[in-house]
């Protein structure tokens, strides 16, 4: 029948029952022609299925509750992600999950999720075990995109399957962490989603991985070798006389491969492969045991995956690739240099320079972790000193030290193998002050190298290194080569075999006591300088520092002829500026090894010392070429014989030439990037020297037995024979960085740091 014949009252309850049933999905579906009384003929079964719908709506939208799915001693939870979903179900628009309990020690196949936990402000709800749970959008987004490229998995997610509640389920859970990576099948490191190019970029990861493990490259042990290899020996060609047979061969097969893939510096898909490690993945500090531990990682971005000897061969032949392309650079430059042009930089070149290095650290700490002698080098100091210069971001500051113990090869002497209860008992300052003071009484005495200013928190006790912000380089990374190359440490404690007396850390008073040789009080310091990375205005700064650091010498010998000599011949003292600025360091060639600075550090810094301020003149629009630059006799004369028309231009080069640094100078201004985030200073003896950049006259620089180089504190109070010093951090003091400070007749002191 029409609508025109039925019944107004009747047409209004048709109306009704139709908007109800497009309102709630698990109603039957009718034709809109059936009968009002067919439809309103519902059995007892389709009674009982909307019952049942209804009540899972209404369940839904009930919170989960762990309390339901217990951790027993030794256990952890898994999610199961089913293959399908029910169609007509009412949670079909939320992800369906289930959760279970199951032992470590015999646990099922599954797979353990790397991935970015996302912004806490952004959630959405999952269903797990009938109940909703919320968790970030980006782990949905992950989630969905595994369960769409493989059938039904078990997961180990741990947003999902620790209590992020429960401080006291964190403490235990979190130290299961290592062991859980190790246990899991596989571990997919989740990139994120698809986005521009960067299908493309996976493949070509993918594709170069391959091709480098064919040739023969396998894993990160090999590039120390290769690149020392490589810095002494030409780019092409003959790969020298010298050089193993093995691995000349394995450098003939790299040159073949990077024929076949192309140059980086001419790489058309370079700047995708640089988006794709500039995602957040890359630099979430969870990730490094997420990556390291686990034997078998497929890295996924959308629904591409590589395999993990894939993506290390790769990025091994990128690190490859890019120290060829910097000793062809330099080489280029040199050659640049003599025809008075100036070096062309491409935008590969800048791409190079800071975009494929976020992995090396991680790779090289998963190299140690899989070798059974060399995991037992992966401690708290080493792990924290390896990316204490990298990009590497927790949500909690707890975490800095949380996400490194699941690799610690010192847990158990950290005494947090069982239960990291004190993290949560109390502040991160609290927690980082107890690792801190430990790793001291346990002889990781040198943790005390990475104190810098300033600091997350003043709540942290002085001797306390805050590893939350990205430090500059230490002494120890500005004068000691990669592995892979020779260098020489500093002594100024002497002997390490020397060492005698135990440093007492108080856990209650958070102070540390040390026995210190105090050499000298600060009398003057320089200034501080920015914090400008490139440019001009870094020139100027180092420029300056240079400047303070020559005329600290100059009056260092002043004092000393006064009184008594630092040094041991008056040549040696006039050595000071250039090895100060310099840290006594150079490479050794083009290569990464380093040795004692020699007389091309001298020379360099003779030149540096005097075109800079002729070229910082020039650049900064003081003066122009012709007033900084004059010329010869002889090119003037052969300008004179030269057409008019370009005479202007020829004189132009010429002095622009005589503006460029020369190899050796241009070697001196490109080691002062160790001076960023430092100070200059000179005693009331005339010990000159470079502190951090919180140093300030009256403090003291001392020398203990445990640390190779000297450091700086700060007097507070006197107490008999114990003072109370704040301690501002490490310096570089020439004159007693190989243990001269112990031939002076100095007394030891204790010194209590708080």
């Amino acid at each position: 029948m029409s609508s025109a014949t039925v019944p107004k009252q009747e047409r209004g309850k048709q109306k009704h029952f139709q908007r109800q049933q497009r309102s709630s999905s698990c109603f039957l579906s009718f034709p809109p022609s059936a009968p009002l009384e067919m439809q309103g003929a519902l059995t007892a079964k389709t009674h009982l299925r909307r019952l049942v719908h209804r009540q899972l709506a209404a369940k839904i939208m009930e919170s989960f509750d762990y309390r339901t799915v217990p951790v027993p001693c030794g256990h952890t939870r898994l999610l199961r992600l089913p293959e399908a979903q029910h169609a007509d179900s009412a949670a079909s628009r939320l992800l369906n999950c289930y959760l279970k309990s199951v032992p470590l020690a015999r646990p099922p196949e599954f797979t353990a999720l790397s991935y970015v936990w996302g912004k806490s402000s952004q959630k959405t709800s999952i269903i797990i075990n009938g109940r909703s749970l919320s968790i970030t959008n980006t782990l949905a987004v992950a989630l969905k995109s595994i369960k769409l490229c493989t059938a039904e998995r078990l997961l180990w997610v741990d947003q999902i399957c620790i209590n992020q509640q429960d401080e006291a389920e964190k403490a235990i859970q979190v130290p299961l962490m290592g062991n859980i990576y190790s246990t899991a099948t596989t571990t997919i490191a989740w990139l994120g989603e698809a986005s521009q190019r960067s299908d493309e970029a996976m493949n070509y990861i993918a594709s170069t991985g391959s091709a480098a493990i064919d040739v023969g490259i396998r894993d990160f042990k090999q590039l120390d070798t290769i690149l020392a290899t490589q810095e002494v020996t030409p780019v092409c060609g003959s790969m020298g006389e010298n050089v193993d047979h093995a691995v000349s061969d394995l450098q003939q097969r790299i040159l073949g491969l990077i024929s076949r893939f192309g140059d980086l510096a001419n790489l058309a898909v370079l700047p995708a492969v640089a988006a794709l490690f500039d995602r957040p993945y890359f630099t979430r500090g969870w990730i490094i045991q997420e990556v390291v531990i686990p034997a078998n990682v497929s890295f996924q971005c959308g629904s591409t995956l590589v395999r993990k000897d894939a993506f290390i061969a790769a990025v091994t032949f990128y690190q490859i690739q890019f120290n060829l392309h910097r000793l062809n650079f330099l080489r280029k430059f040199q050659q640049h240099k003599a025809q008075g042009k100036p070096q062309p930089i491409s935008e590969n070149d800048e791409i190079l320079m800071g975009h494929l290095e976020p992995l090396v650290p991680i790779l090289r700490a998963q190299s140690h972790y899989h070798d059974v002698q060399k995991r037992q080098d992966l401690t708290m100091l080493s792990l924290q000193r390896r990316f204490s210069m990298t990009d590497v971001r927790f949500t909690e500051p707890i975490d800095r030290i949380l996400g490194f113990l699941g690799l610690a090869s010192d847990i158990e002497k950290l005494g947090f193998q069982q239960s990291v209860s004190e993290a949560y008992n109390s502040t991160w300052e609290d927690f980082h002050t107890l690792v801190v003071g430990r790793m001291c009484r346990n002889g990781d005495y040198s943790i005390l190298e990475h104190v810098q200013a300033p600091k997350s928190s003043p709540k942290l006790p002085s001797w306390v290194p805050d590893f939350l912000k990205q430090q500059y380089p230490p002494l120890r990374s500005s004068t000691q080569a990669p592995r892979g190359g020779q260098s020489l440490p500093f002594s100024a404690g002497g002997p390490l075999a020397t060492v005698t007396v135990k440093w007492q850390f108080d856990e209650a008073a958070k102070s540390l006591c040390l026995p210190v040789l105090i050499i000298d009080k600060l009398q003057n310091v320089g200034a501080k300088v920015g914090s400008v990375r490139g440019g001009i205005q870094e020139m100027l700064d180092y420029f300056s520092m240079s400047r303070e650091i020559t005329t600290f010498c100059e009056q260092s010998i002043r004092l000393q002829k006064e009184s008594s000599w630092i040094y041991s011949t008056v040549k040696r003292a006039t050595e000071a500026p250039w090895r100060t600025l310099s840290f006594d360091r150079e490479p050794v060639g083009y290569s990464s090894s380093k040795q004692r600075a020699t007389s091309r550090t001298a020379a360099g810094y003779a030149e540096y010392m005097e075109i800079l301020p002729k070229l910082l003149a020039v650049n900064g629009g003081r003066v122009s070429v012709e007033e900084a630059v004059t010329l010869s006799e002889e090119q003037e004369r052969q300008i004179a014989e030269m057409p008019q028309q370009v005479r202007t231009k020829v004189a132009t080069e010429m002095r622009m030439s005589q503006l460029l640094l020369g190899e050796e100078a241009a070697g001196f201004q490109a080691r002062l990037f160790h001076l960023e985030g430092k100070r200059t200073f000179i005693s009331k003896k005339g010990f000159v020297g470079i502190g951090q950049q919180n140093l300030q006259v009256g403090d003291v620089v001392c020398v203990t037995r445990a640390l190779e180089v000297p450091f700086l504190l700060r007097p507070l109070t006197v107490d008999g024979l114990d003072c109370t010093y704040q301690f501002i951090g490490e310096a570089y003091c020439d004159g007693i960085m190989d243990g001269e400070a112990w031939g002076l007749g100095l007394l030891e002191t204790r010194a209590i740091l708080i």
